[in-house]
């Protein structure tokens, strides 16, 4: 039964200005209402005759308790983040679920790593679709490390998978995360294409020899390979210096060759014209320098133009040199043959008086 009472009293003020009822508050609307902690629903226009707890506004708070507040915001922020359920992707759960189904999308790179650069493109395509808001994955290495612990493993996974097995195998990386692995992995295929390029650079240098028609065939062989290392004009001279320059020393060449390859073996890239012509420079001087030290030894152990069987009275001055404790002669057979093999001093055979026992005792 409706309560007719209530109803009229409540149309009573209206009867006097009949436009109040052009605009009655609807208890249901919430557009114009709003609902009290009591359950009673107010007005929006008459909001501002609620009560307000001012407290939490009153400048005589602490400090510390106005950190307590922003701590609870914070905190009730937070439940919401956990409460609420955003829009998975379904290639990311695809990739979380098996990443290694991803490798037959990407590029495998090679046991060599000469595409290294379509293996990297590649793989970054990839996880743009895992992670549609970033762009070039790999190329920035901080993004590994915002990657949560399951992310970390499912990527490493894929970056196994997209990687030829002898050339993992050949990285000794079993204990090494995402971001490790891959940076060996750029480091190795650095120095590979360098020895590859190398070796190409070798092989052309070679064609001279041979036959015109080989050639030919090899150098439609040989140019794409070249070709997808991408080198710049620099760096192809400075592995053509690398290939034809050799030291004048024979006995040092070797010595000279894995010298500069060293040096050269320690640049992330393959090194210009010009840091090749720096490092051949250095290493040509330093073999000089061991030639004259050499030369040097040898001399000391000229025979001193004196009369065989005379004894030399004062010290001459090759003696003030230290020298082998055992006997020897100079490596120069020039120098055995022009002086002898008898010492001056002794008159034994087989040694000179650098050499001789018998003069250090005396």
């Amino acid at each position: 039964m409706v309560n007719t009472r209530s109803t009229r009293a409540n149309l009573e003020p209206y009867r006097d200005n009949p436009d109040q009822t052009k605009h009655t508050p609807d208890p249901l609307s919430s557009s114009d209402t709003i609902q009290s902690s009591s359950g009673d629903f107010h007005s929006v226009e008459n909001i501002s005759s609620l009560p307000l707890d001012t407290s939490a506004m009153s400048d005589e708070r602490t400090q510390d308790d106005k950190d307590v507040i922003i701590q609870q915001l914070q905190q009730q922020i937070s439940m919401l983040q956990l409460n609420s359920q955003p829009f998975e992707n379904p290639v990311y759960k695809r990739f979380m679920k098996d990443s290694a189904s991803f490798s037959t999308n990407t590029v495998i790179l090679g046991r060599e790593g000469l595409n290294v650069e379509e293996w990297k493109d590649s793989l970054n395509l990839s996880l743009e679709m895992v992670f549609p808001p970033i762009k070039d994955f790999c190329d920035n290495v901080t993004n590994f490390d915002k990657l949560k612990p399951m992310e970390e493993i499912s990527l490493r996974n894929l970056i196994i998978k997209t990687i030829d097995f002898e050339f993992y195998c050949s990285l000794l990386a079993k204990n090494k995360n995402a971001k490790q692995l891959y940076q060996l992995i750029l480091d190795r295929c650095r120095k590979s294409s360098r020895l590859t390029a190398l070796e190409y650079v070798q092989d052309i240098i070679s064609f001279v020899n041979i036959d015109s028609e080989e050639a030919y065939q090899k150098w439609i062989e040989i140019f794409p390979r070249l070709h997808q290392l991408e080198l710049l004009p620099s760096q192809i001279y400075g592995l053509f210096m690398q290939a034809t320059i050799a030291t004048s020393s024979s006995n040092l060449g070797s010595i000279f060759r894995q010298n500069v390859q060293q040096v050269l073996g320690r640049e992330t890239t393959i090194s210009p014209f010009e840091d090749v012509a720096r490092v051949i420079k250095e290493e040509i001087n330093n073999v000089k320098r061991t030639e004259n030290m050499r030369t040097t030894s040898s001399v000391l152990k000229i025979q001193p133009y004196f009369q065989p069987g005379q004894r030399q009275q004062t010290t001459p001055s090759h003696a003030i040199y230290q020298h082998p404790n055992t006997s020897m002669l100079p490596s120069n057979p020039a120098f055995v043959q022009q002086y002898g093999s008898k010492c001056s001093y002794c008159q034994k055979d087989g040694h000179w008086y650098i050499d001789c026992t018998q003069y250090e005792k005396d």
